[in-house]
């Protein structure tokens, strides 16, 4: 589950006993939003393996105090490829991916799609004789 500005609202049920829909929220990203980002009525729902970061409202980097930590949380920036397009998902770079994160693997609901390119070290005369005729 990734969750944006972008995203539309869901609701998971959560009882005050800790059961219902979804007890624990899990891999999920909620990212530069700017309301608040998880409304809870009751319960109280355990948050694990998920990254919480550039939130404008609400709690910001942090989880709510009424959301239990169930580690392996994040709080750094998802490195999305292309956010200013819609392009949500993952930078091969980014702190949500599974190579970056071992303790919880991918965390969101997109895969890694764009990143560094390959780069080999080369002098600048042997590129010129590439191109001389």
């Amino acid at each position: 589950m990734a969750l944006a500005a972008f995203a539309l609202g869901a609701t998971y049920v959560v009882n005050p006993d800790g059961t219902g829909d979804f007890p624990t929220i899990q891999a999920a990203i909620v990212a530069t939003t700017s309301g608040d980002e998880v409304l809870l009525a009751n319960g109280t729902p355990t948050i694990r393996c998920c990254d919480v970061w550039g939130n404008t409202g609400g709690g910001g980097d942090t989880l709510a105090p009424e959301m239990i930590d169930g580690g392996s949380n994040i709080y750094l920036d998802p490195l999305f490829c292309e956010p200013p397009n819609d392009f949500y998902t993952l930078n091969a770079d980014s702190p949500c991916a599974p190579e970056q994160n071992p303790d919880c693997g991918r965390v969101g609901a997109r895969s890694v799609a764009c990143g560094p390119s390959p780069v080999e070290i080369t002098a600048w005369g042997r590129i010129k004789t590439r191109f001389r005729g």
